[in-house]
């Protein structure tokens, strides 16, 4: 039987990116469950977002955190806690926090900022916006310019960390992302398996990439001002419509393309 795992961003790819909602892929993520094909949340949110995430989508862990700065596990046998366990590839808010106290870039810090402008770049409040707040491995920037942000991120990189750009901001963090970090998570997969894993990316910005290229079908799921990102691979699909729809026609055309129906 052919192993497949789905690994998957969220806003602007299983979620509609000014919404959040999920609601029309519902219905084929219970199918996926049935069918025993892991879906991996691989997303920029932090690990309080998504174990809400998780019960709204009905999902199980692992997932990849923070722009691939950590996996989430369940936990171990015999672990009390039951709190998840964190397999950490990025580098530390300490570390992050000193360099930009050093440089002191022209730019909105999403962590740091009045909660009122927090809201206003993201749409969330409450408990949903500090959960989205509390980050251990990366530093979401909003640029006044791209010029900037271009200047920013070639002194990050020289310093050893990294400035991805995302849907919505720009990823201070370390030298790690969705694409290397899933990568070890499917090793653990055929280990456990003891087969090979087939595997089925969906994303839809810069900071997907790594994501996809790792991927044996790679899904761009378009955006409402349309595909923001190519992938150099003849089995690329480009969806026709964009979250949460685009997520399932993404899905559905994969598993197709591997003999699949659900």
């Amino acid at each position: 039987m052919k192993r497949i795992i789905i690994s998957t961003d969220m806003d602007g790819t299983l979620l509609d990116h000014d919404s959040y909602d999920c609601a029309p892929a519902l219905p084929l993520l219970r199918k996926l469950a049935n069918a025993d094909i892991p879906v991996i949340l691989n997303t920029s949110k932090t690990a309080a977002e998504i174990q809400s995430w998780q019960q709204t989508l009905g999902l199980r862990l692992p997932a990849i955190i923070e722009n691939g700065s950590a996996i989430l596990t369940p936990p171990g046998s015999g672990d009390d806690s039951q709190d998840p366990v964190l397999h950490i590839y990025g580098a530390t808010m300490v570390d992050l926090e000193a360099f930009l106290e050093e440089i002191h870039p022209a730019a909105i810090n999403f962590v740091t900022c009045p909660s009122e402008l927090a809201t206003r770049l993201t749409g969330l409040q409450g408990i949903a916006l500090a959960a989205a707040r509390d980050r251990h491995f990366s530093i979401p920037l909003k640029f006044s310019d791209s010029l900037a942000a271009q200047h920013f991120s070639a002194t990050a990189q020289a310093r050893g960390l990294q400035c991805i750009q995302g849907g919505r901001f720009f990823s201070l963090q370390g030298q790690c992302d969705k694409g290397t970090t899933l990568k070890h998570l499917i090793n653990r997969y055929q280990e456990a398996w003891q087969s090979k894993v087939t595997v089925i990316a969906l994303g839809d910005n810069h900071n997907d990439l790594g994501m996809l290229s790792n991927a044996d079908v790679p899904v761009v799921v378009k955006s409402p001002s349309g595909h923001l990102v190519t992938v150099p691979d003849p089995i690329t699909i480009y969806t026709d419509h964009p979250a949460p729809d685009g997520w399932v026609e993404g899905v559905t055309r994969a598993l197709a393309t591997l003999s699949i129906h659900l």
